[in-house]
């Protein structure tokens, strides 16, 4: 939970300091933050004790194979080839839709679809 409270918290504060037009101040509160919780996390991560067995070793193995495929079909998306920015996966759309929706907000209000020339966007997916 207090996970979850952080990184909202930390998003809108992100959001209000874009919108006051100071946001070099994020990365200074990121790490002031991260400074204030590194206490009690730390003492937090000593009291957990883990037991090495061969099922414990199992579920790493399984979790670090599962990251690093995972890692290897994502990661490479957003790359420059050619001179032409290149997405695929997850990333095949998401990608160029999130770029495109950026750079109609760099332009102001009010926020054209950046699908249909013209047409107003009324909600995150352009509907």
């Amino acid at each position: 939970m207090g996970g979850i409270v952080g990184f909202t918290f930390l998003t809108l504060v992100s959001y209000l300091l874009i919108v006051l037009n100071i946001p070099f101040l994020i990365v200074p509160i990121v790490i002031l933050c991260a400074i204030f919780v590194s206490k009690p996390l730390g003492r937090s991560i000593k009291d957990i004790k883990i037991k090495f067995n061969l099922q414990t070793i199992i579920v790493i193995a399984v979790f670090v194979l599962g990251i690093a495929g995972q890692m290897a079909v994502i990661s490479p998306s957003g790359i420059t080839q050619n001179g032409n920015l290149l997405f695929w996966s997850a990333h095949g759309h998401d990608g160029p839709w999130h770029i495109a929706l950026m750079e109609e907000v760099k332009k102001g209000w009010p926020f054209e679809n950046p699908i249909f020339a013209g047409e107003k966007l009324v909600n995150y997916h352009g509907e």
